[in-house]
């Protein structure tokens, strides 16, 4: 009789999990539908890459004379899904100008005229024409940047790798300071 209730006991036990194991994969079938960019990834990474270059040296050096003058470019949309990289400018803008360590444009005026006149450094025939650009924008960094997407259809369900790169430059010398990159995998 004793060993009839241990064996149900463990049969019961086993029932329960099993049961339990399955609702987890329930919820990963979840996670995985979403297999598209969204506006909390772009949020996610923006704060991300932003933290990552405001902790650089070139930054915390140029923090005790004075806050550095930020200019965000362009974020060019080299991926095949329909992306919104205006989104993702707006969320580093939010970003650096959240963290309180740099100056960015402040008037809004000013900041909408940026955006319509929006440029990266692919946009530039050579670099005097950059520099003067630069100069006429009173900055001391220029960030641009490039959204990728990269598919790995070989393996079951399909893997995509969504990859934001950030190319700080010094806007006096022209120099890349750093470029910075976060790849999320869906």
């Amino acid at each position: 009789m004793l060993k009839k209730i241990i064996v149900l006991l463990i049969l019961f036990i086993s029932i329960q999990i099993f049961y339990s194991c399955s609702s987890s994969t329930t919820e990963s079938k979840r996670i995985i539908e979403n297999k598209f960019w969204t506006d909390t990834d772009s949020e996610a990474v923006s704060d991300s890459l932003v933290n990552e270059i405001l902790n650089l040296n070139r930054f915390t050096s140029c923090k005790k004379k004075q806050k550095p003058k930020i200019v965000v470019g362009k974020i060019t949309n080299l991926s095949n899904e329909n992306t919104n990289s205006d989104l993702i400018e707006k969320d580093i803008e939010r970003s650096f100008i959240s963290s309180g360590k740099v100056t960015f444009i402040p008037s809004k005026t000013k900041r909408e005229e940026i955006r319509s006149n929006r440029k990266s450094t692919s946009d530039f025939t050579n670099e005097k024409e950059f520099k003067k650009y630069l100069k006429s924008l009173k900055s001391d960094f220029f960030i641009d940047g490039k959204f990728e997407l990269e598919i790995d259809s070989l393996i079951n369900p399909i893997k995509k790798k969504y990859k934001l790169s950030l190319k700080v430059t010094d806007s006096k010398n022209l120099r890349l300071v750093t470029t910075q990159i976060i790849v999320i995998t869906k």
